[in-house]
C-alpha cells in the first residue's frame, strides 16, 4: 500500500468518524472560516442551515423567470438550434454549455442563461443570497437542468452520496415548475441521520447502504424537496446524504442550482 493511499484512508477515518461526513479533513478545516462566519452571524437563516443542514427560502425566482426557463427546457429538449422566448429575445444553443443523456439535460453556463433573460439576473440573486443569510457569498456555479425517468440511476446523481466540497459552500435549489412525488423530488438525510449513517461505515459505493437507504422505512423519513415553481432551499450537501429522485414514466422534473461559497 503506498503513503497516499494510506493517507487518504486515515483522512477518510477520521472525516467520518471525528467530523461525520465523507469529503476529508481538509475540506472541512479550509471552510471552517465561513462556517463560523454563519453561527456568529446572528441570522437566523444562517444559524439554521448550519444546525439542521438546511434552510427553506419560499420564493426565489418570479413566474417570469421560471417560465422562461421552462421555454429553454422545453426547445432545447426538441433540439432547436434558436431558442425563442418572446419577439426580443433569441438564443443560440451554441451559446449554452448543454450537457445530455437519456436520464437528463443539464445547460452547464447556466448564470449566462439567466442574464439573457433579465440582464445582471446573476447579481441579483447573488444580493438575495447575501441579504437572506447575512453574509457575503461568491456564486460559484449555476446550473440548470431536466431530469427525464429512467432504470439507470448512475446517469445522474440518483445514489445517496455527499458533495465533496469544502466546508462553507451549499447548494440553493430553485424548482421551476411545480413539483409533487411523481416528478421524482430532490432528497436528502437529516444531518443527525446523516452522521449517524457515515460513522457506522456509509460508503457511497456499497450497494448493502444504498438499499439500506432506499428502503420503505427509511425513505418515510428523508425530507424530499416538493413545492410550488420558484420555491427554494438551501442544504449543506457537504454534511447532508442526499440523492436526486427518478420521475415517475410521463413525467420529468426541472430544476435550477445556485452553487455558492461564503467569503
Amino acid at each position: 500500500m503506498t503513503m497516499k493511499v494510506t493517507l487518504k484512508k486515515i483522512d477518510s477515518f477520521l472525516s467520518s468518524n471525528v467530523v461525520g461526513n465523507t469529503i476529508g479533513l481538509y475540506p472541512n478545516l479550509l471552510g471552517l472560516k465561513g462556517r463560523l462566519k454563519l453561527i456568529f452571524s446572528g441570522n437566523q437563516n444562517s444559524q439554521d442551515v448550519i444546525k439542521n443542514g438546511f434552510v427553506e427560502l419560499g420564493e426565489t425566482l418570479n413566474n417570469d423567470m421560471t417560465n422562461s426557463l421552462k421555454i429553454v427546457l422545453d426547445q432545447l429538449e426538441q433540439k432547436n438550434t434558436n431558442v425563442a422566448l418572446n419577439n426580443k429575445i433569441t438564443i443560440k444553443s451554441d451559446d449554452l454549455e448543454i450537457y445530455r443523456n437519456s436520464a437528463t439535460m443539464k445547460i452547464l453556463n447556466g448564470g449566462t442563461l439567466l442574464n439573457y433573460i433579465i440582464p445582471e439576473s446573476e447579481q441579483s440573486i447573488k444580493v438575495k443570497i447575501e441579504k437572506y443569510f447575512s453574509a457575503n457569498i461568491d456564486i460559484c456555479n449555476i446550473m440548470i437542468w431536466r431530469n427525464f425517468p429512467t432504470q439507470d440511476v448512475t446517469l445522474f446523481s440518483g445514489d445517496w452520496h455527499y458533495d465533496r466540497r469544502p466546508s462553507h459552500w451549499f447548494r440553493l435549489f430553485v424548482l421551476l415548475e411545480d413539483v409533487g412525488v411523481h416528478q421524482g423530488p430532490f432528497m436528502f438525510i437529516s444531518k443527525a441521520d446523516s452522521k449517524q449513517a457515515t460513522r457506522k461505515g456509509f460508503k457511497r459505493l456499497d450497494k448493502n447502504w444504498q438499499s439500506r437507504l432506499n428502503s420503505k422505512d427509511q425513505l418515510s423519513k428523508v425530507q424530499k424537496f416538493i413545492g410550488k415553481k420558484g420555491t427554494g432551499v438551501v442544504v449543506d450537501t457537504q454534511n447532508l446524504l442526499h440523492r436526486a429522485g427518478v420521475a415517475a414514466p410521463g413525467h420529468s422534473r426541472d430544476m435550477l442550482q445556485i452553487v455558492f461559497k461564503i467569503t
